[in-house]
């Protein structure tokens, strides 16, 4: 795990990004590169530092959300699209609207909230749908779903990403992480709040509602993580 520090920044720098006067988590081995050289990266870094503070079980995550929103609103450009699509070197996603009431899915869950939801898109690439802002145990967890097959081994020996999806969905991990607190996995196949057989799950059924996040803002928070989990910029 990354090594964060806690800074303060001016006044100035909080109402430009709109953030309240209290200490923010930066990885420590960025924060130097980023002031000294990529001035321009520093809200994506505070963005970062707070994906980690919150991915701890024991971590305030509910109250980085907002924060995390700020940043969002100051980094992201403007765009209305409803379906974007995001690609790294190992991964590739197809950003839009999931059914939650009906669609075979993939949730990320936190205690009792729906993160994100995954789907087969039919053409390749796993669609995902986020409904809070994503802590960077949730971010790997979609970067490691949405991984790039491989053209003879698939993605860990599964043809696609969504079989991979799946099998990564029933293992005993996820009952640990949620044990802890964290993010974890979990397996809808008839929609969100509907058990196998066919009743409804009512903690999970009133969140078959829920509005997706603007899909620009999802694959700012993923490219974020990225760019830091591999060095500073």
């Amino acid at each position: 795990m990354e090594e964060l520090a806690e800074v303060r920044l001016h006044k100035k720098t909080l109402d430009i990004l709109g953030l309240p006067d209290r200490p923010f988590p930066v990885p420590i081995d960025a924060l130097e590169l980023v002031i000294a050289e990529h001035e321009e990266f520093f809200a994506h870094l505070l963005l970062h530092g707070l994906q980690l503070e919150a991915q701890s079980g024991t971590a305030d995550w509910l109250a980085n959300e907002s924060l995390i929103d700020k940043l969002l609103d100051y980094i992201t450009p403007p765009d209305d699209r409803v379906t974007l699509t995001g690609e790294g070197e190992e991964w590739f996603v197809e950003c839009g609207p999931v059914d939650l009431k009906h669609a075979e899915q993939v949730t990320i869950q936190r205690g009792l909230q729906v993160i994100a939801s995954i789907t087969d898109s039919g053409k390749g690439p796993l669609c995902l749908a986020a409904y809070r802002p994503l802590d960077a145990k949730s971010v790997r967890s979609i970067l490691s779903l949405a991984r790039k097959p491989h053209p003879i081994h698939g993605v860990s020996m599964r043809r696609n990403s969504w079989e991979y999806a799946l099998d990564a969905s029933h293992g005993m991990g996820n009952h640990y992480a949620s044990d802890r607190g964290e993010a974890y996995l979990s397996y809808w196949a008839h929609g969100v709040g509907i058990s196998n057989d066919g009743s409804l799950v009512p903690e999970w059924a009133t969140q078959r509602d829920l509005a997706a996040r603007p899909a620009a803002r999802v694959l700012i928070e993923l490219g974020v993580y990225q760019m830091f989990s591999k060095g500073p910029p």
